[in-house]
């Protein structure tokens, strides 16, 4: 279960099925405790005691290389964010716009996923699109033929993302597009975005994580309603019976964020 530092369990104040709730009340309850400084935890004792060590080994091992006693003490906890739950838009084969592209699992948006991220949808994604993919691969290939081996260019080192600008672009998605989600922080987060890419304009890898985190950022200032794990708590109530599924590009999103970004002349 999970307590606050009192001990005292807190998720049965936030819903009724406790710890038991849709993951992202559990993880809203969690971030909750944390910025009030209640230090929330997983207490395993009573339920599982010693057996954490043989059942849960990998939890038993991080605890250990923590200075924790999972057997005797409470494990700390920090709320988990997913920041979006779509990806590559793909048809019902998991064909992409781009010929020659397909795309399966988390990093599709296939209309499989709900609104928060579960493990049965990745489960759905990888048995149903993996094979949906992989015979639409397989019919739109050619014959076997015999063609001249391929030699590989010796490509010099790409440049790598500064340090520092990978926590500073990490920090400004928990801040502004994390857990708990405001126009203002987007806007923030939107222009840090924008700073961070401007510091190392030239580096492929820096840019893929601030186009990820663009449309990330972006997508969640339009949408102004909550479903699941995206809660806008300027906009707290979902907006109608179902959620819609929408649709954002890279230049749209890209066009939100410079739209807040332009500087005035002097």
């Amino acid at each position: 279960m999970l307590v606050d530092r009192d001990g005292h369990r807190f998720m049965t104040r936030a819903h009724a099925d406790g710890e038991l709730a849709p993951r992202d009340i559990v993880a809203r309850a969690v971030y909750a405790q944390t910025q009030a400084g209640l230090a929330p935890a997983l207490d395993t004792r009573a339920a599982l005691g010693a057996k954490i060590l043989t059942e849960f080994p990998a939890v038993a091992a991080a605890c250990q290389q923590a200075g924790l006693d999972p057997v005797t003490q409470v494990i700390p906890v920090a709320a988990a964010a997913h920041y979006h739950m779509g990806g590559v838009a793909t048809d019902a084969r998991g064909a992409s716009t781009l010929p020659g592209l397909w795309a399966c699992g988390e990093v599709a948006s296939t209309g499989l996923h709900g609104a928060n991220r579960l493990a049965s949808n990745g489960l759905l994604e990888a048995l149903v699109y993996g094979r949906r993919c992989a015979l639409a691969i397989d019919a739109t290939l050619p014959a076997p033929m015999d063609v001249a081996p391929v030699t590989l260019p010796d490509l010099p080192p790409a440049e790598t993302p500064e340090p520092a600008l990978v926590t500073r672009l990490r920090q400004a998605m928990t801040d502004g597009a994390g857990v708990i989600r405001t126009a203002d922080g987007l806007t923030r987060t939107l222009t840090d975005i924008a700073d961070i890419e401007a510091a190392q304009p030239d580096c492929d890898a820096l840019l893929n994580m601030t186009a990820t985190a663009t449309l990330i950022a972006a997508a969640a200032l339009k949408r102004r309603e909550s479903w699941g794990a995206h809660f806008r708590s300027d906009f707290p109530k979902p907006d109608g019976a179902t959620g819609t599924r929408s649709l954002m590009t890279l230049n749209d999103a890209l066009t939100i964020r410079d739209t807040l970004t332009r500087k005035e002349p002097a």
